[in-house]
């Protein structure tokens, strides 16, 4: 039986698989991937590329420092998401960053698969 004065803290502890909302832009010379990822915690943030697979894993932490809240309806998740990377990608060359929850990932091309200029000479 509850007491009058005692609280009762109703948290659903539950994680829940994410998938990030995208966008992907070819800008010549590479592919940028933006993907939103609020609350990821920076330091569990994974990405990886692996045999023409790029994969992007990041934890939602609880940022609450006072404790646990009397009513907690904000589910923590994990986002998940693969993509297939062309041939055309250098996987030596991708960078990724996450600033206020956006993760950016430059995907350079090889210099062999850029797009080339070719001049057009007048007769």
């Amino acid at each position: 039986m509850k007491k009058e004065n005692e609280m009762q803290v109703a948290r659903n502890d539950r994680r829940v698989e994410l998938m990030p909302p995208v966008d992907i832009y070819d800008e010549g010379d590479k592919v940028t991937l933006i993907a939103d990822m609020p609350g990821v915690n920076p330091e569990s943030l994974d990405v990886r590329y692996e045999r023409g697979q790029l994969m992007i894993h990041g934890r939602q932490e609880d940022q609450h420092e006072d404790g646990p809240p009397v009513l907690g309806e904000f589910e923590l998740g994990d986002y998940r998401r693969t993509f297939t990377v062309g041939e055309d990608i250098d996987p030596a060359h991708i960078t990724a960053e996450i600033k206020n929850g956006v993760l950016r990932i430059n995907l350079a091309k090889v210099e062999a698969r850029k797009p080339q200029k070719i001049a057009v000479a007048v007769k």
